[in-house]
């Protein structure tokens, strides 16, 4: 990426994380074009993207689209879909990288890197994660909820690179909470470690975050949940340990008593949801591993049969 003073900016995914981020980056002065799709995206072109959050509304005016096609390459790509849609995305990438392009995927599971690289090859790829409530609240609305909210970012070799500051410098400017980590892999499997039995078990009982933390039995589903992820990510060569789990409790400790995961809101919507980069991806790496993950073997099998009803209805 060249050091200059504004970016060009991508958005593939104007949900909750991609809306909220983005029109936070447009606000700040940065150029920024959404790809989005069905009412959402109408409703952008024609009047814009409202952001209702807990730090402040605002509204900015968008450029949006549901195709590449006549856009040229930018600086820096967001990749912020639904992990089920990221086969849907991911050939809308070449198109928008040219030599110097960066693209951070702010995307839930731990494999999201890979898989961009696959297409674009790695020299154009940085890690990253967000710490956020966020949500389309109703087309070209965006509902931001959470007290806080954060992206941390990294080169996946650990260098503090240029561009990577740069990112971090844009980001800071448009009022986002950003750091820069050097164990950018060991952060995405520290937010696993906090999201995926947290969306487990909101999805699985219907409660709240607040809720599930204040009743011992459900609070103790978490914590065997997270011992789980802990072995699959030493297995993977993750360092994660007992430490790590009581910090992913206190990070959900910091969400608002009535506060909802993404996935447990997909479900109850009838929606398809991330199960698979969640708890399928425990349930793979155990078996890849010889680890065994009887808790979560359990709750694919009870979560990922209502989500294959779900996506039969949403066709």
């Amino acid at each position: 990426m060249r050091v200059i003073d504004d970016l060009n900016i991508a958005v593939i995914g104007a949900g909750g994380v991609g809306g909220f981020y983005g029109g936070l980056l447009a606000k700040g002065g940065e150029e920024v074009v959404f790809i989005a799709r069905g009412k959402h995206l109408d409703t952008l072109k024609s009047l814009g993207l409202v952001v209702r959050s807990s730090f402040g509304n605002f509204s900015v005016k968008t450029e949006a689209t549901d195709t590449t096609r006549g856009l040229k390459p930018v600086d820096l790509v967001l990749l912020t879909v639904k992990t089920y849609d990221t086969e849907r995305a991911l050939p809308l990438l070449p198109a928008l990288c040219g030599r110097d392009t960066v693209v951070l995927s702010l995307q839930n599971g731990v494999d999201s890197a890979e898989r961009v690289a696959q297409v674009v090859g790695w020299e154009h790829v940085i890690g990253g994660l967000t710490y956020v409530e966020s949500r389309i609240e109703q087309p070209g609305v965006i509902m931001q909820t959470s007290k806080f909210h954060r992206i941390i970012v990294g080169e996946l070799d650990g260098r503090v690179t240029n561009r990577l500051v740069q990112v971090q410098s844009s980001f800071r400017k448009a009022g986002i909470d950003c750091e820069v980590s050097t164990i950018i892999r060991q952060a995405l499997w520290e937010k696993f470690l906090f999201l995926c039995p947290f969306a487990e078990v909101t999805s699985i009982t219907q409660s709240s975050i607040g809720e599930v933390l204040e009743f011992p039995a459900t609070r103790n589903l978490v914590t065997k949940a997270m011992e789980e992820i802990v072995e699959i990510a030493l297995a993977q060569g993750i360092a994660l340990e007992s430490k790590d789990i009581n910090a992913a409790i206190h990070t959900a400790e910091r969400f608002q008593y009535e506060s909802r995961t993404s996935m447990q809101r997909d479900m109850e919507s009838n929606k398809p949801s991330e199960i698979d980069s969640l708890t399928g991806k425990v349930v793979a790496l155990g078996k890849q591993h010889s680890v065994p993950t009887p808790l979560h073997d359990l709750i694919y099998a009870c979560l990922k049969i209502r989500d294959l009803k779900n996506s039969r209805k949403s066709g």
